[in-house]
Parts: structure tokens; C-alpha cells; sequence
């Protein structure tokens, strides 16, 4: 009596609040992958927040204490805002007003429990950073001058902020500020490193492919790491008319003699590999210890596939299909709670690649044992309409033109938190069933019952 109880409460009508669709629902049960083991869990269920029209591309991002989380997709200039400051159970949109707006592309991560930085992409003029003392409300713009062209990523640790985004030579760069994102050192740094695996030669020589996926600081020591992508000539013509990212790199910043960074492997990919331009994902467990999340086709399969390192990004396991198989995984996104324990969210297509018109579905996972060989799987289909009924363009800017897919209405990633109670936030696009259908709207999922991931790192 008392689950069916339960159930018929999560199965609740919807409801408005601010113009924001919120609806509640049980988990559609634990669908696992020959190749990925289940870990036993008792009844999970989420919560879904649907903010009409906000666009692809969208963003979860978690206050210290819990109490603020900030949604936004890039349905308005530089961003559409919506904020909680009750843990994520209801949100309000933010009218916020920048001094300066770029093309959006943001990243937003928090200082303490009151100050957020986000990283806009100007197209014009360089990076736009924006800072906010109110939880959101208010902002303040600093401007990085310089002439990249690719989407920034942001990593914090105490008053640090780091920017880091690819130039127009091609090669990314770090921008650091000392005083919480207000002004940044005049100088920035290569991100390719000084040892072999690779060096800028190869960075300049072999490809117009090379992206920044990801930037993340060890919430322990601070360390910051990188993560980016490079193609080589064999992969040209082959899994692309460009070719593809089919080698992942972590770079770590170094002090000693003077600050530069060096990069290991993680994987030295062959002519088949692929992994998505510039969206694959870093995570950092309290215990340091290091995961990738690689995006892409691999040994004939496009889905997710994990790494980790737990010498700081010297050494990283062979990777590992953590999606479901039988179909396409795509966008896929972690975010660390407790020492081995990740949260995942994807994009899943019924076909063997996301360049065909399918029915996409948002799936959710627990991953269990993330820092070992064989990690455990538990996945979770928590909404039962579809959130996609086309094809998906994982080229990025070119999508559309002869050679490479043609529907890029959601963009090119979605998100994934683990908020400081433990439980599991992700954000997807939709423009399917899911939504209503009524443009491109974000749905922030919230995990409300079940066994949580331990607190969560920043993400």
C-alpha cells in the first residue's frame, strides 16, 4: 500500500509555476546494457521541470550550500535565466541584464554560495565574462580581448577563474583571473604542452580539429586539468569530410619552473575513431581521482565511453561503454558525488547512428564503481516521451552542408550536477513530445527518492 501510494503521489497532474511547466513521474525502471553490470538500488524517481522555449544547449549549475540552482538555455541573448532558491524544486525566470552580451555558449560555475561566473562567447570580441554577487540577479561583465572563436569553458577554486578556449591559430589558450573573474592576467597560457603526447607541431600541423571539450580544478587541490581532442591525417575522408577528434588528452597545468601545461593521452585513437568536437566531459571525485567521458564512435559503436585516472592524469584505464547498447548514445555528460560514484546523462536513438530520423530519449545513470576496471551501471528512463523525433548533427556549425547531418535544433550538448544532498540534476534539450513540441525548450530532470551519489563536486 505504502509504494502504491508513493507512486500515485509522483504520478501527480501537472502543475504551473512561473510560467514554467513542472511535472512529476516515477522512473520507467532499470533498462541495462549486455556490456554495462546493474547495481542494486532501491525505488529512484525524478521530477521534471520543463522551461518553455529556452533553447539548446542548456545549463544546471549548483550552489555550495544547494539552496541556488541556475538554469539557462540559449533560447535569449546571451542566455535564457531561470533560478531556485529552494534546492531546485521551483524556479522563477531572471530578467537579468549584462554590460556587455555575447553570442552565449555559456558556462557557469560558482564561487561560494552567493558569487557565479559565467563565459560568454562574444563572436566579436573576444570572451565576456560575466560575475554575479546576488546569487544571479544582478551582473557585472569583464572582458577577455583576444581572438578566439570556439565555445570557453570555465573552471573556479577559491578566488581563481580559468577560461580556456581555442584560438584562431588553433590552439587553445588559458586565461586566468586571480580576483573571482573581475580582471585577467595579461598573458595566457598554451594549453598544448611542452612533452611529446602532443606537442604543438602536431597541434599546428596535422589539423583544423582540434577542440577544447572540458576544464575542471580537483575541488581538493586545485589542480587544473583540460580536456581536448585532436584528429590526424588518417582520420581525413574517412569518418568525416574533415575528419574527426579521434585522439582525447588530458593537459594539466603546471608551476614548476614556470606555468605550462603538459599533456598525457587517454586514448591515441585510429582512422575509425570519432569523438564529438569539443564536447566530451572531465569529472573529479573528492579523492582526486580523475574521469573521462569520451563522446563518440568507437570499436564500430557511437555511445559513451568512460576513463579514469587515479595518479592525476598520468595514466588512464582503457575505456569503457557505459551507454546502453543496441542503439545510439549521444551528448553524453557526468558529474562526481562520493569517490567512484558518477552521474550520467544521454541522448538515446533506437538506431545505429544519430544521422538518422529516430524517436531520442533522455536516460539517466548511476555509475557505480566509476574509479574501477569494471564500473557498474544503473539506467534510468526518466521521461517517457521523446524529447527528439529527427535526426542529430554532431558536426556542430557545419551541420546542413553536403557531406555532414542536417538537423542541429537542440545544439550540441546537455548537462549533468550532483547537487550537495547527493541527488542527481540533469538538463536536456527538447524539441519532441517531451516539450510539446512548441520550439526548443529546456527540461531540467531532478532526482527526488532513492539512493543518492554522495555529495556533489563541482561540475
Amino acid at each position: 500500500m505504502a509504494n502504491l501510494l508513493l507512486m500515485r503521489r509522483h504520478l501527480a497532474r501537472d502543475r504551473f509555476v512561473a510560467g514554467v511547466v513542472v511535472a512529476s513521474f516515477v522512473a520507467l525502471g532499470s533498462v541495462v546494457a549486455p556490456t554495462v553490470s546493474s547495481a542494486a538500488a532501491g525505488p529512484t524517481t525524478f521530477k521534471k521541470i520543463v522551461f518553455k522555449k529556452a533553447g539548446g544547449e542548456p545549463n544546471v549549475s549548483i550552489s555550495p550550500d544547494g539552496r541556488t540552482v541556475l538554469v539557462d538555455g540559449l533560447g535569449g541573448s546571451p542566455a535564457t535565466l531561470f533560478r531556485s532558491l529552494d534546492g531546485g524544486r521551483s524556479f522563477r525566470p531572471l530578467k537579468a541584464t549584462f554590460p556587455m552580451e555575447g553570442g552565449g555558449d555559456f558556462d557557469m560555475r560558482w564561487i561560494n554560495n552567493s558569487t557565479v561566473v559565467a563565459a560568454d562567447l562574444s563572436l566579436s570580441n573576444g570572451i565576456y565574462v560575466h560575475r554575479s554577487s546576488d546569487r544571479g540577479k544582478t551582473w557585472t561583465t569583464a572582458n577577455i580581448h583576444t581572438d578566439v572563436y570556439d565555445r570557453p569553458w570555465l573552471a573556479t577554486f577559491g578566488d581563481t577563474v580559468y577560461v580556456v578556449a581555442k584560438g584562431f591559430d588553433g590552439i587553445p589558450y588559458c586565461y586566468i583571473s586571480h580576483d573571482q573573474g573581475q580582471t585577467f592576467d595579461p598573458t595566457p597560457i598554451p594549453v598544448y604542452g611542452t612533452g611529446t603526447n602532443p606537442n604543438p607541431g602536431e597541434a599546428y600541423g596535422t589539423n583544423a580539429n582540434a577542440y577544447v571539450d572540458h576544464a575542471m580544478t580537483d575541488p581538493t587541490t586545485g589542480q587544473l586539468y583540460v580536456l581536448y581532442g585532436i584528429d590526424t591525417a588518417q582520420t581525413l575522408g574517412q569518418t568525416g569530410p574533415t575528419g574527426g577528434p579521434n585522439r582525447l588528452y588530458v593537459a594539466k597545468l603546471e608551476t614548476d619552473p614556470i606555468p605550462q601545461f603538459t599533456s598525457q593521452p587517454v586514448y591515441m585513437g585510429g582512422a575509425t575513431d570519432d569523438f564529438i568536437d569539443g564536447f566530451n566531459w572531465l569529472a573529479i571525485d573528492s579523492k582526486s581521482t580523475l574521469y573521462v567521458l569520451g563522446n563518440g564512435l568507437h570499436n564500430g559503436k557511437h555511445t559513451t565511453w568512460l576513463s579514469h585516472s587515479s595518479d592525476g592524469g598520468v595514466h588512464f584505464s582503457k575505456l569503457k561503454n557505459v551507454g546502453l547498447a543496441g542503439g545510439v548514445n549521444v551528448y553524453g555528460s557526468i558529474a562526481a558525488g562520493r569517490p567512484g560514484t558518477l552521474s550520467l546523462v544521454y541522448l538515446r536513438g533506437p538506431k545505429k547512428v544519430p544521422g538518422a530520423a529516430q524517436r531520442w530519449h533522455a536516460e539517466m545513470a548511476r555509475i557505480t564503481m566509476a574509479d574501477q576496471a569494471n564500473p557498474k551501471v544503473k539506467t534510468w528512463r526518466p521521461i517517457k516521451k521523446p524529447i527528439h523525433k529527427k535526426d542529430i548533427c554532431v558536426d556542430g556549425i557545419v551541420c546542413g552542408l553536403p557531406g555532414f547531418g542536417e538537423n542541429r535544433d537542440l545544439l550540441d550538448y546537455i548537462w549533468n550536477a550532483v547537487s550537495p544532498s547527493g541527488r542527481a540534476f540533469a538538463v536536456i534539450a527538447s524539441d519532441g513530445p517531451a516539450s510539446n513540441g512548441d520550439g526548443v525548450s529546456a527540461i531540467l530532470i531532478r532526482q527526488t527518492t532513492g539512493k543518492r551519489l554522495g555529495r556533489g563536486m563541482p561540475s
